[in-house]
């Protein structure tokens, strides 16, 4: 357990939630299989908080400002869309990296299948930059995204880039779905996770 206190997201923290879970990812496998740079994941990211989690699901930070998290309630839709689908192909230009568009594409339409269609929480990052690691900082973010699903009696899915996290979820009540098949080639495997209804938070 932790006694850091867990801020919900506004706008103005936005641009933070992005820059921590940037930091968070710079060598989770499926992003950098994407996006290629930590520049451009902490970029997508920030882009991704700012006009898509936090205005429409929800995102969390720690005081310490070592850890985020980013959500969304059943009925989100957590893709940028219009303009901002526009930028962040600007985002990929100038990062140098205009092939990630074909690969997030590709690894979208794989996942798109396996997304469970019944209405439920979806944890899209949760990350602690590196210095944070090994604190339970984690497991204080995730248990109070849960808290949320539970007061809600709605189920959550995820889907873990690293199997070393898996016993980490199932602690939690996240159940190992079947791997997703057809993944684009050179793409890292990646595990969904699903926790019913009945699942505690810990």
């Amino acid at each position: 357990m932790t006694d850091h206190v867990i801020h919900r997201a506004g706008p103005d923290d936005a641009r933070l939630v992005g820059r921590l879970i940037g930091e968070a990812f710079a060598d989770d496998p499926i992003s950098l299989w994407i996006l290629q740079k930590p520049e451009l994941i902490t970029r997508i990211m920030t882009r991704l908080a700012t006009h898509v989690y936090v205005p429409d699901g929800f995102a969390e930070y720690l005081d310490n400002q070592l850890g985020a998290t980013m959500w969304m309630p059943p009925g989100g839709h957590g893709q940028l869309a219009g303009i901002q689908s526009l930028a962040a192909l600007y985002d990929m230009m100038i990062c140098g990296v205009p092939s990630a568009l074909g690969r997030s594409s590709a690894f979208g339409s794989v996942m798109h299948k396996v997304t469970p269609k019944e209405p439920h929480f979806y944890l899209f990052t949760i990350g602690v930059v590196p210095e944070g690691q090994g604190k339970g900082l984690g497991g204080a973010l995730l248990r109070s995204g849960l808290a949320q699903a539970d007061r809600a009696s709605m189920p959550t899915y995820l889907e873990s880039s690293k199997a070393d996290n898996i016993p980490i979820y199932q602690r939690y009540g996240f159940e190992l779905r079947d791997v997703p098949v057809g993944l684009p080639e050179g793409c890292p495997p990646i595990y969904p996770m699903w926790r019913p209804v009945k699942g505690g938070a810990g």
